[in-house]
């Protein structure tokens, strides 16, 4: 719900159904290292995929109404994101026996991988951005306060994948992925 609303520009209920998600990820412990034994490997990743991806929505959702996070950095437990040993594997396997297609290749889930843990990063710098004051009237206290910024953002932007983040690469987009993204504007616009 929180993606399609921020998709179409509903900026404030957004941000309130994000704050409800981040809640029931503190709720159901998304946030914390789990006891030992009390879930599988596969279900400790999708745990970990799960608040990781509420962490990201919920950062943009933030920043986009300059509003404080409710996961707070400070305590949050539980590692990054990581492959699994037999993903591959079954990332492989054929999902439609006639036409021989896979679900997606490994190297699509380990990109997949990167762009989450750069999204992350990026995500750990909103509080920064959304504290941000000025306390110099723009003077050079404030300047190097924003080029520090600059600087984290930059270091968070080259952790994508080098495709995603070439300007200059006027490659055509994949309709598939634009259309969720397309949609729910053209929607509201009607």
């Amino acid at each position: 719900m929180s993606i399609y609303l921020d998709n179409a520009s509903l900026l404030s209920p957004c941000w309130m159904v994000t704050g409800s998600m981040a809640r029931v990820c503190q709720d159901v412990v998304l946030d914390r290292v789990p006891q030992p034994d009390l879930y599988t490997e596969q279900q400790l990743e999708s745990r970990r995929r799960l608040f990781w991806a509420a962490y990201i929505q919920e950062r943009k959702a933030c920043l986009q109404k300059s509003r404080e996070m409710v996961l707070r950095d400070s305590d949050i437990e539980i590692p990054f994101p990581k492959a699994l040993e037999d993903e591959d594997q079954i990332a492989s396997r054929p999902v439609d026996p006639d036409t021989r297609e896979s679900f997606c290749s490994s190297h699509k889930l380990e990109e997949s991988l990167h762009v989450m843990i750069a999204q992350i990063n990026v995500g750990n710098l909103c509080s920064t951005l959304i504290n941000m004051t000025l306390l110099d009237n723009g003077g050079m206290r404030d300047q190097h306060q924003a080029q520090s910024i600059d600087t984290k953002l930059m270091r968070a932007w080259e952790q994508f994948p080098p495709h995603l983040t070439n300007l200059k690469d006027f490659a055509p987009l994949d309709i598939g992925a634009l259309r969720r993204n397309c949609c729910p504007h053209h929607d509201h616009v009607l």
